[in-house]
């Protein structure tokens, strides 16, 4: 803050998948899901913390729906209405005077609360409001040695219900039978939750809704799962695709392809390349390994107490890697025949830049 000339930091966080910023400050989760707009509730779901340079550190959580323990924090202001609570504890700061305020988290506090914060505080004096994510999303994405040690630990466990999920697949079976197998196998592995459990069919996107079906599967189609859970308050996130029954020659060279791709492309990965330059990588690899540039569909993203963090591995994006990040890596093949296949894994990249892949399953179920 005071690199920035920041007098004031304002974090705001929602529950459940967007708690990052202010559980990596303070510990603190919430445990009431985000609602629709009411003129005397506002703001349930979201939290936000309050910091400065000078100052106590305030929490607001949504009413006092919380769980964890709190590191950090001076003092906690439960309120029906949350940026009116924010600003009323940052007028008693200002004290009448003009302030560089900080504001992290402007993609999850919706713009209604957020435009209301701000008018309130400039009711009699203009501040200078400064999007500060940057600040927090650049701490996050390096992780400590005690970070990397629950996230190694939660990809075992992933790999361990992907397992599972193989082990139940057969003819017949139905999709919420494969992934009860894979969240019970979690569960038992110590998982903290497990939030999604993707059943895969014949051409089904990777973007289905719902996430699984009682449909049941049938012989020779391709299948597999997305897995996506917390332990120890970090996330996993580990896809795998397998057949149902013995391949054929052509879902056998589809898959072993796209196995290969995600290993290639994980092995090229460095500290300092952006989202756009792994996506090129992951385009060159697929070349050259007999997969058509336009088949091939590059995508990954970095991990940590929310599933999806900076930096996102898509094309045009332009945040680098560092050191130390847990990222997932999970390029596509596009098939006429069967859609897209995506086999995914999670990686390190290593102090020493080279990269570490943490995800031990088979990349294949034959």
């Amino acid at each position: 803050m005071k690199e920035r000339e920041m007098d004031f930091l304002v974090v705001f966080s929602s529950y459940p998948e967007r708690e990052g910023h202010i559980e990596y400050l303070t510990g603190y989760h919430s445990a009431f899901p985000p609602s629709q707009y009411d003129e005397r509730y506002r703001g349930l779901g979201y939290s936000a913390l309050l910091l400065s340079r000078t100052s106590r550190v305030v929490l607001f959580p949504c009413l006092l729906f919380a769980s964890g323990t709190l590191v950090g924090v001076d003092k906690v202001m439960a309120s029906e209405n949350l940026p009116l609570s924010v600003a009323n504890s940052l007028s008693n700061l200002l004290n009448g005077k003009k302030r560089r305020i900080g504001l992290v988290g402007t993609d999850v506090i919706p713009s209604l609360y957020l435009e209301e914060l701000k008018a309130k505080l400039s009711r009699n004096i203009r501040q200078r409001f400064v999007v500060a994510d940057s600040l927090l999303v650049g701490e996050r994405m390096t992780k400590s040695s005690a970070e990397l040690s629950i996230l190694r630990r939660g990809s075992k466990i992933a790999d361990i219900g992907i397992e599972a999920a193989a082990a139940a697949t057969k003819e017949g079976v139905r999709e919420s039978e494969i992934a009860l197998a894979a969240m019970t196998a979690c569960y038992n592995e110590g998982a903290d939750y497990v939030a999604r459990t993707r059943i895969y069919g014949n051409k089904v996107s990777s973007v289905r809704w719902p996430i699984m079906t009682n449909r049941r599967l049938k012989g020779g189609e391709i299948t597999g799962i997305d897995l996506v859970g917390w332990y120890e308050e970090y996330g996993f996130d580990v896809m795998r695709r397998w057949t149902v029954g013995s391949p054929n020659e052509e879902q056998r060279d589809l898959l072993g392809k796209a196995a290969a791709l995600t290993e290639l492309t994980a092995k090229r990965i460095r500290p300092g390349m952006t989202g756009d330059e792994v996506c090129k990588a992951s385009v060159n690899a697929a070349a050259e390994i007999g997969i058509p540039r336009s088949s091939a569909k590059p995508f990954g993203h970095a991990i940590g107490l929310e599933i999806v963090e900076e930096p996102i591995l898509l094309p045009r994006a332009t945040t680098p890697l560092r050191e130390s990040a847990f990222v997932c890596i999970e390029p596509g093949v596009e098939s006429e025949s069967f859609g897209s296949v995506h086999i995914e894994d999670e990686v390190v990249i290593q102090r020493d830049g080279s990269v570490e892949i943490v995800s031990k399953c088979p990349r294949v179920f034959v």
